[in-house]
């Protein structure tokens, strides 16, 4: 999503590494702040001025075919960032599967602190 306009809501997470969950936690994004522009970026990427209004990131802390653990820090412009607390997911029997991520994203975005009503409040 390339756009001139500074985008409400930046996500930073690592599709190369993660599509999975980062396309979870951008499709339950979209789900929660509809009305906002959403741009996902690769975490390692410098975010350049002016500041998007929101800055989201998940960050994996461990993960297997089954089990999986990350959380999500976020910052609203220049004020501190927020660490939210570290999500588990795990499942018995099979491999971590696209419905699996979309319940955990939306739980890790429930969870988070994450202040979702507006951004620029």
């Amino acid at each position: 999503m390339l756009s001139k306009t500074v985008p409400s809501v930046v996500l930073q997470c690592d599709v190369q590494t993660h599509p999975q969950i980062c396309s979870a936690l951008a499709e339950a994004l979209q789900q929660k702040l509809p009305d906002q522009s959403l741009v996902i970026v690769d975490p390692a990427d410098a975010l350049e001025p002016p500041a998007p209004a929101l800055t989201i990131r998940y960050r994996e802390q461990n993960r297997t075919q089954d089990w999986l653990v990350g959380q999500l820090i976020w910052q609203v412009q220049q004020e501190p960032p927020v660490t939210g607390p570290a999500l588990e997911l795990s499942v018995m029997d099979k491999n971590l599967q696209g419905i699996d991520l979309a319940s955990f994203a939306e739980a890790l975005i429930q969870i988070s602190g994450l202040r979702i009503s507006n951004p620029t409040d």
